[in-house]
């Protein structure tokens, strides 16, 4: 599929919408299309006691992506993963303003260039600022980081690369994360990219299953068989009535 995309995009025939992408990524270095020097705008509702931003060095760097920097919506996911590392009492850091987008509309688009450049120079960025470990809280992020790196770029990471529920099973399990109680009932989808694309499914649920109190009910399909949320593979560019159709779908 990559391949195919690969060929229409060198030869002029992708669709528009995925070339407007392409582009303003090219551009700006995000899929939002703003300046980049706003990609840790999020932090100013952060509640920590130091500004994350002036941090130059950190064991752990949390890679945000393009969707948690600048879209409203998504922002309390960086926020919280961020207070759950300091109550935790993890080093951490971010790079803010010199994160670039991680590459994955790129590659998934068909632009593979792109995305290894992408990527390259990310990687630069984590050693800059000393990273042993690099997290993230996006599926597509975690998936070019874990699973496309090595294949895009020839090389091999000098650093541990985690998805946040991996960081923060295990410090579940290290009894770093001390757990309020929260009656109700819950469910988890499971990413196309975290899920049946990278394998990881225990993690999630370990966490959820470990706050006192919770009810944990799994979708109907579930695992490998849970069913795409709509906006993968840059569907919610490339179409977007079709991607909020199975996102309705996925509600109901």
């Amino acid at each position: 599929l990559i391949g195919m995309r690969r060929y229409l995009v060198k030869n002029g025939l992708a669709p528009e919408n995925l070339t407007g992408l392409i582009t303003t990524i090219g551009e700006t270095h995000n899929m939002a299309g703003k300046p980049n020097e706003q990609r840790a705008n999020w932090v100013n509702r952060l509640k920590l006691p130091y500004d994350l931003r002036e941090k130059r060095t950190a064991e752990v760097v949390y890679f945000v992506g393009c969707v948690s920097s600048f879209f409203p919506m998504a922002q309390p996911a960086a926020r919280s993963l961020a207070q759950l590392m300091e109550a935790a009492g993890v080093d951490f850091g971010i790079v803010g303003g010199d994160e670039w987008c991680c590459g994955f509309p790129l590659m998934v688009a068909g632009e593979t260039e792109g995305a290894a450049s992408c990527i390259r120079y990310n990687v630069e960025r984590m050693k800059d600022m000393g990273a042993k470990t690099v997290v993230m809280t996006c599926p597509g992020c975690y998936r070019v980081w874990k699973e496309e790196y090595e294949k895009l770029t020839g090389e091999r990471h000098s650093f541990e690369v985690l998805h946040a529920v991996e960081l923060l099973a295990r410090l579940t399990e290290e009894g770093r994360l001390g757990m309020q109680g929260f009656e109700g009932k819950v469910t988890y989808h499971d990413p196309c990219d975290l899920g049946r694309n990278s394998g990881i499914f225990d993690e999630p649920r370990y966490i959820i299953e470990k706050i006192p109190g919770i009810n944990f009910v799994e979708l109907e399909d579930n695992r490998d068989h849970c069913s795409c949320c709509g906006s993968g593979g840059d569907l919610l560019a490339s179409n977007q009535d079709i991607a909020l159709s199975i996102a309705r779908h996925k509600v109901e």
